[in-house]
């Protein structure tokens, strides 16, 4: 049984298998309305609805649920009611917050990729044998 009193719960897997798994449930497909209104019905105090709205069509509400599971009673067990007094900014900052680290990590990467690749190609093009069929040794 996982304790979700933990924010550390947030990284364990609570039901593995997902949509790809052979053996799960088909759900019917719900409109962000009806999402938001089951939200609310398991208790979620929603104090920005345009930004969850905008969350959910964004990411989807599997992946926004990852920050949400550690606010429920026992969502391992399916008690997925929100505990008394969250509210939808208790997880949708740190999903923005992560987001954005996200997009500063990724940007930072890419300028490396760029550099490296750049001098990966200079330094090929500047040896004449780079490009032959000759076996050289190392």
């Amino acid at each position: 049984m996982v304790d979700n009193s933990s924010s550390l719960s947030l990284l364990t897997v609570l039901k593995p298998g997902g949509s790809s798994h052979t053996g799960a449930e088909v759900k019917p497909a719900k409109t962000i309305d009806q999402i938001i209104g089951l939200m609310k019905k398991r208790g979620l105090a929603v104090t920005d609805e345009p930004r969850l709205r905008r969350a959910l069509f964004d990411c989807n509400y599997y992946r926004l649920s990852g920050y949400f599971r550690s606010f429920q009673i026992n969502p391992a067990n399916g008690g997925n009611r929100f505990k008394t007094g969250t509210r939808d900014v208790d997880f949708l900052i740190p999903y923005m917050m992560n987001e954005e680290l996200r997009n500063i990590i990724l940007k930072g990467t890419a300028k490396v990729e760029l550099a490296l690749r750049s001098r990966f190609a200079y330094l090929l093009a500047s040896d004449g044998n780079a490009y032959t069929n000759e076996k050289r040794s190392l």
